[in-house]
């Protein structure tokens, strides 16, 4: 198999990165190969803060391979998930869900899973985009020829808001629980 046949290719390695006293920037040390074939290549900053299944995420993709030198990159500001209120217990998937908007002119999408989730098995099963600014949703029924239990499964299911703002900025809150039925 070649790179030119694979959707993403991970090419690189951190091996360090430190974060400046204040906060506003971190230096980072990194590796990367270019393999040949590669027509688009693109680099992908990622800020995660918290552990798994609490962190907020907020990323920004650059043509090219690293460049050199300092990057002056803006990332979007996380959605903050207001309700539910508690992002273990496992919220109804039909009753309205709430955030903080984040950056404003954002789209804002809901995405919601089955599956683990921390081992990238899991299955996006339903995506709900809004509009730019948009803070609140509620997962309306799935139309009558659908069968809702094949397709949402009987355990919680893995949700998230993500922030984005096209090609090339997006941002996400940390994962909730919904409840399927």
């Amino acid at each position: 198999m070649s790179a030119t046949e694979f959707e993403a290719l991970y090419v690189a390695w951190l091996k360090s990165a430190t974060l400046s006293a204040d906060g506003t920037r971190y230096d980072y040390e990194a590796e990367w190969v270019e393999p040949a074939g590669v027509g688009l290549p693109r680099t992908v900053f990622s800020l995660r803060v918290g552990t798994w299944n609490t962190w907020h995420k907020s990323v920004v993709i650059v043509p090219g391979y690293p460049p050199e030198g300092p990057q002056e990159l803006e990332f979007l500001e996380p959605p903050e998930v207001v309700t539910p209120a508690n992002r273990k217990v496992p919220y109804p998937l039909h009753d309205p869900l709430a955030w903080s908007p984040g950056d404003p002119g954002t789209v804002t999408t809901c995405r919601i899973s089955r599956g683990d989730q921390q081992d990238n098995r899991a299955q996006v099963v339903w995506e709900l985009r809004g509009p730019a600014g948009a803070s609140e949703v509620t997962v309306p029924q799935p139309p009558s020829g659908v069968d809702a239990a094949a397709l949402l499964g009987a355990e919680p299911l893995n949700a998230w808001i993500a922030n984005w703002d096209g090609d090339t900025r997006a941002a996400s809150s940390s994962v909730f629980l919904l409840a399927p039925q």
